[in-house]
């Protein structure tokens, strides 16, 4: 059966056409990461996860991470905690900041999250899930949608994803993203997509299919087993900004374009580091957050190796620019 072009996506007050999301990413969820994707095609952005105990108490670090990337695009935050007071808090103090959407993560694998019974530790306790659901809900009164992210259980031997997806909706979400791993795979081995279908059979609110896509086949694939309405992409935007070029084409039936050559790459690349620069963050880790965007859209290119080995050991930022224009001369003279 043809699913392309894919249906537009109505959430609260925005229409996704198509449905193609940025997931929120640690550390990478910056407003510049979410300007490129947005440019190429990403039709919602997230910002980086938000701790609810961390707004609650008013920490200013945690305060900065609510920042919108660009203000004719829709934006969403990404909450993660476990006490229903500090999420009706956070969620009605987001609302009031005029947040196109909240999303709870249920399906961070990380230690440090886990540990205190937060992100992919939901899946073991759905009842209090549901009350977070809930609380979110009465925090917002309406005003914007309550969203969640789960994963397909804590381990193999408690799949539950479909039932969590179930509840979640009764509590009154209004949009569930499935990746379709446990939490004891982490990243390792596949993503399932197979679990993501069983949880669109369950509920009837919108199902966002999330894991493993990397390049138009695998979403096409993603898709057509799971008849999910929209697709998240996370670790396949890495220095990729074009993945959101193709799958756009490909969820609105459109031909795909050649891949970009290596001087176009580099030109994104520098369009990517002006924004990164631009950006108001610590200067520490404004040069950690550009090496680690360097080393990205720099793989696979003749010479990356060492073009990498040479960005880490900089100290500076004139002498990565410096760099840059070395490595980009290779290309210019080919």
């Amino acid at each position: 059966m043809t699913i392309f072009p894919l249906a537009p996506l109505k959430i609260g007050k925005i229409t996704l056409d198509p449905p193609l999301i940025l997931a929120p990413l640690a550390n990478i969820s910056i407003p510049a990461t979410r300007i490129m994707a947005e440019k190429f095609g990403a039709q919602l952005t997230f910002t980086e996860m938000v701790p609810t105990a961390a707004i609650f108490r008013g920490i200013d670090r945690a305060i900065r991470l609510i920042a919108p990337s660009n203000k004719n695009k829709p934006w969403g935050v990404q909450i993660f905690g476990n006490d229903p007071h500090e999420i009706e808090f956070t969620a009605n103090y987001l609302a009031q900041m005029k947040v196109d959407l909240i999303d709870i993560n249920m399906g961070c694998p990380m230690r440090d999250i886990v540990r205190n019974g937060s992100g992919a530790a939901m899946m073991k306790t759905p009842k209090l899930a549901a009350k977070l659901v809930e609380a979110a809900c009465l925090g917002v009164k309406g005003k914007i949608p309550i969203t969640a992210k789960i994963r397909s259980g804590w381990d193999e031997k408690s799949i539950n994803a479909p039932e969590m997806a179930s509840i979640l909706e009764k509590a009154g979400c209004k949009m569930i993203t499935v990746h379709g791993r446990t939490r004891s795979q982490i990243y390792s081995g596949k993503s399932d997509p197979y679990i993501i279908s069983e949880v669109v059979k369950t509920v009837g609110i919108p199902v966002i299919a999330n894991g493993d896509i990397f390049d138009p086949g695998s979403a096409e694939r993603i898709l057509k087993i799971t008849k999910a309405k929209g697709i998240m992409i996370a670790r396949g935007s890495f220095g990729n900004p074009w993945i959101f070029r193709d799958l756009k084409n490909l969820l609105q039936g459109k031909p795909l374009l050649p891949p970009p050559n290596p001087l176009h790459k580099l030109t994104v690349l520098k369009m990517h580091l002006e924004m990164l620069k631009k950006g108001n963050i610590h200067p520490k880790r404004k040069l950690t957050e550009i090496k680690k965007h360097l080393a990205w859209f720099s793989k696979k290119l003749t010479g990356s190796n060492k073009f990498r080995k040479d960005i880490f050991a900089a100290r500076d930022l004139e002498s990565i620019e410096e760099m840059i224009r070395n490595f980009e001369k290779q290309f210019s003279s080919s």
